[in-house]
């Protein structure tokens, strides 16, 4: 199997080959998993002086620099996520730990969220995020027996789970008064959604006993589902601990400030480690979380991950010999 994208999405292929490439009846995931990869990179550093570093730095090597063909997608990757982290540190606030009140005006203006003071709502968009690719990923299901000629499976399948998903954000938008009608509909709505799964995820087993007995036990996957979209709530988490560490390095270094002849030199010293430190630890827990939200609770519900590279049969040679 080889995978081909364009110049935007290839440095995204680093993710899929890190996971295993796609089989060949699968499809390949890297056009869906960039955009979510690329702002869940940005919400888990949410900082705009390291994702302004991130980027120049990156872009410099890729720029100054013969980057090794294999390594260039993954430098590619983390220049992108440099980007995401700048855009979403401006909406968020960070600024390499310093308070947004000391702050001029027109910067303040551009925060939209404050995950120290008020993480709910960052709570919230990170559920909110995690729902649209687990039903995002449900759909791909469908699509992907689609293409092997498997439609009606695929509906049968996974269509009960999308009503479900539907049913209970309509009944919860009907509660916070978003969406129009009465709430006893909605719940009526739920109630179908969870007959046909009943009805549909046992018709493979052979008495009506059994196929009765497994569509009742499938309705225990729904939890599942609602563990993967907590699992989501980790892109606060380290939204939080970039911007706490930041904040205490930035403590520290004011406080020994103040120390006689040296204060000035360990001041510098502190900033100078303490924010490369913070930004390579978060750096590496960025990535991997955010390539971790696509293997679990993305890739699963519509790829297997068995490819194997393509590899033509030719003659490679390193160096040429003229006589």
């Amino acid at each position: 199997v080889e995978i081909e994208n364009n110049f935007a999405i290839r440095p995204f292929e680093t993710v899929t080959r890190l996971y295993g490439l796609p089989g060949t009846k699968d499809l390949d995931p890297t056009p869906f998993l960039a955009g979510f990869f690329f702002i869940f990179f940005g919400l888990s550093l949410t900082d705009v002086g390291y994702g302004l570093l991130l980027f120049l730095v990156t872009a410099g090597i890729l720029l100054f620099y013969r980057v090794p063909k294999q390594t260039k997608p993954l430098i590619s990757l983390i220049m992108l996520g440099g980007l995401s982290s700048f855009f979403v540190g401006l909406l968020f606030g960070g600024y390499l730990g310093i308070d947004t009140a000391t702050l001029p005006a027109w910067v303040q203006s551009m925060q939209r969220f404050d995950p120290i003071a008020s993480p709910l709502p960052v709570f919230y968009l990170a559920l909110g995020l995690g729902v649209i690719q687990i039903i995002f990923g449900i759909v791909l299901s469908i699509v992907r027996e689609a293409k092997n000629t498997t439609l009606l499976e695929g509906l049968l399948d996974h269509g009960p789970w999308l009503a479900l998903f539907g049913s209970l954000i309509l009944w919860g938008g009907n509660i916070l008064g978003f969406v129009a009608g009465s709430s006893t509909l909605f719940v009526w709505i739920i109630y179908a959604a969870l007959a046909s799964l009943v009805l549909t995820q046992g018709r493979k087993e052979k008495t009506v006993i059994k196929k009765g007995l497994m569509g009742i036990l499938s309705l225990y996957s729904s939890i599942n589902y609602f563990s993967d979209i907590l699992s989501y709530s980790r892109l606060l988490a380290l939204g939080l601990a970039t911007s706490a560490l930041a904040f205490a390095v930035n403590l520290i270094a004011g406080m020994v400030a103040s120390v006689p002849v040296v204060g000035g030199v360990l001041m510098v010293a502190i900033l100078l480690v303490g924010h490369l430190f913070n930004l390579a630890v978060n750096l590496l827990g960025a990535f991997i979380h955010s390539a971790r939200l696509q293997f679990v609770e993305f890739f699963g519900k519509f790829i297997t991950g068995n490819g194997r590279n393509f590899a033509p049969f030719v003659r490679t040679e390193r160096s040429v010999v003229l006589k």
